[in-house]
């Protein structure tokens, strides 16, 4: 792979993570000041994130206390682990 491959993917990697850190903090300062709890829309979230930051976003997901709405194309493996059976979710 190339430099300037790697170095793009990465970079897509670290914008991808800066801007679910700000969603997830501004959802937590909306959840503190207004006390209700804000929905959490992440629209094909999986694709542009490695394993290890995939991980890092469903622990915060689960961890959550909000309704949150995922749309993938695929099911990850980390994701399914989430999909309990006291959770509902729906597949189309």
């Amino acid at each position: 792979m190339s430099r300037l491959v790697r170095d793009s993917i990465r970079c897509q990697f670290s914008r991808r993570s800066i801007s679910l850190a700000l969603k997830f903090s501004s959802l937590n300062y909306v959840k503190h000041y207004t006390e209700e709890a804000p929905i959490l829309l992440l629209d094909d979230v999986e694709s542009e994130l490695d394993t290890g930051r995939r991980s890092a976003l469903f622990e915060q997901i689960s961890g959550f206390g909000s309704q949150v709405i995922v749309t993938a194309t695929e099911v990850s493996e980390e994701f399914s682990k989430l999909l309990s059976p006291d959770r509902k979710s729906t597949r189309l």
